[in-house]
């Protein structure tokens, strides 16, 4: 099949969306389909296109972090459109998907990645502008997606018309490549964060818990965002800033081997539709101190309930000290080898999606 996949961004661009747009282009082309990547890029900004399948990008006109805008894109779906067997729209929270909708006579299957509010006050204010706009997507959509059934009961408490053309395909991971990658020697035990470093990820409490640890442990945090700034003084003034390590954005490789070194990874976040950084974390043989918001505690349950790999709490500072100093004396566990949770069983599910629609 000649799958179209659009996307707000695409690696090494960093974000959930930006990565499961990866893995699936990945593995579609593996099974043989013809995949072609339409995505937004910073303006100004340029990648190298190094795939087995067309990567498209088209450069934001607004020059904002939020909200990005890159009418080549739609112009690019439009004249390409009769090459198109389906179109596979990805996020809600941004204009691409938008875009994707206007194609006429195209098979369209929308992943939402659905928070349901904005970020930021602004983002979630112009939500309220852009409702009408998201009813006429998930009204194009032939098919919609959710990655956990937390995300879709958020999406149905809003548009509760989607019903019958939803269905649940959980994210997977890169379990050959996490397997595969070589962890790093360190002289003390590593609790990793990973992602946008945003107010909503709640990384400022994370590390004040960090802080508050009896255990002689290090932090390593790997992603970018406007806290950045914020979140080293505030470890500088925790008193913890040399056991702290800013990585910033990391490649695929090197963040695969943070997670084969790391006894923890952390989430404190406020909100997501399904946690892909925990699940590596736990498929790469880490335990994972996760918030108590639905999506972890499905992903808890997932695992086989609330056992030694993933334990899901309050938000609190004190709370997740005592669970990171009491997973930090466990240790490590073995690899979670397990070909369910793999990328390839998630390529075929959206495989069975696409071919229904033909």
């Amino acid at each position: 099949m000649k799958v179209s996949l659009v996307a707000p961004g695409f690696p090494p661009q960093l974000g959930g969306v930006e990565t499961v747009t990866e893995r699936l282009a990945d593995e579609l082309c593996e099974r043989g389909h013809r995949v072609a990547v339409y995505a937004q890029r910073p303006r100004g900004a340029s990648f190298p296109n190094d795939r087995g399948y067309a990567v498209h990008r088209f450069a934001d006109w607004t020059g904002t972090r939020q909200f990005q805008v890159a009418p080549g894109l739609i112009a690019a779906l439009w004249r390409d459109r009769a090459t198109f067997d389906v179109i596979h729209a990805h996020s809600f929270h941004a204009v691409p998907s938008m875009m994707a909708a206007t194609i006429p006579k195209v098979p369209l299957v929308f992943t939402p990645h659905f928070h349901a509010v904005g970020h930021t006050r602004i983002a979630s204010a112009l939500h309220t502008f852009y409702d009408p706009l998201a009813t006429y997507l998930f009204r194009r959509a032939d098919k919609v997606t959710c990655a956990s059934t937390a995300e879709s009961d958020l999406l149905l408490a809003r548009y509760a018309f989607v019903e019958p053309r939803l269905s649940i395909v959980p994210l997977g991971v890169d379990t050959q490549a996490l397997l595969a990658a070589e962890p790093f020697v360190r002289d003390r035990p590593v609790i990793l964060i990973a992602g946008r470093l945003e107010p909503y990820k709640r990384v400022d409490m994370a590390i004040r818990a960090f802080a508050r640890m009896r255990s002689d442990a290090e932090m390593v945090i790997c992603g970018a965002g406007p806290q950045l700034a914020a979140l080293r003084r505030l470890a500088e003034d925790m008193g913890v800033a040399s056991r702290t390590t800013f990585r910033g954005m990391v490649d695929d490789a090197e963040l695969r081997r943070w997670q084969r070194t790391a006894v923890v990874t952390v989430s404190l976040s406020r909100r997501e539709a399904f946690g892909l950084v925990l699940l590596e974390g736990v498929v790469a043989g880490g335990r994972v101190v996760a918030s108590d918001i639905p999506a972890h505690a499905e992903l808890a349950q997932r695992l086989g309930g609330e056992d030694a790999r993933m334990a899901v709490m309050e938000p609190d500072v004190g709370v997740v000290a005592v669970a990171l100093d009491h997973h930090v004396e466990m240790g490590r566990l073995s690899p979670l080898a397990d070909g369910t949770f793999d990328w390839s069983s998630t390529a075929r599910r959206y495989e069975a999606i696409y071919r229904s629609l033909g």
